[in-house]
């Protein structure tokens, strides 16, 4: 929703290319996710979208429309908190500690060393092809 995948690797997405996706919905708020990235976007007619990045895994690697990576750069888990305030929202992104060690151990454990490196890291695990 707020980024675009494009040859080179992942850029955000403009205000532009973001309107033209929600198209005439009339929400003041949007709530996505999928790429793992926490972000907070505001478009002129007034909506708020909100990714609040990932609680479980903080990189990731995928192969479509082209090769590319999502990263945070930091193992922390991330959510957002997200209060009403009269006619408006008041939006915090939380990144939170926790034994990413362990969990990483647990990655490695499920034969998941790229797993492994993106809770240990919040980098994806970039391997040669």
């Amino acid at each position: 929703m707020i980024e675009e995948v494009v040859e080179q690797g992942v850029i955000p997405a403009s205000a532009a290319k973001i309107a033209q996706r929600l198209g005439d919905a009339g929400q003041r708020l949007v709530l996505c996710g999928h790429s793992h990235i926490p972000r907070i976007v505001s478009l002129s007619r007034g909506v708020q979208i909100v990714n609040p990045g990932s609680v479980g895994l903080q990189a990731c690697d995928d192969t479509r429309p082209w090769p590319h990576y999502m990263e945070t750069g930091s193992p922390h888990a991330r959510y957002a908190v997200i209060d009403r305030e009269k006619d408006s929202w008041r939006i915090n992104l939380l990144a939170v500690e926790y034994d990413w060690s362990a969990a990483s151990q647990d990655a490695r454990k499920g034969n998941r060393p790229d797993w492994a490196h993106a809770l240990e890291t919040g980098y994806a695990l970039k391997t040669p092809v």
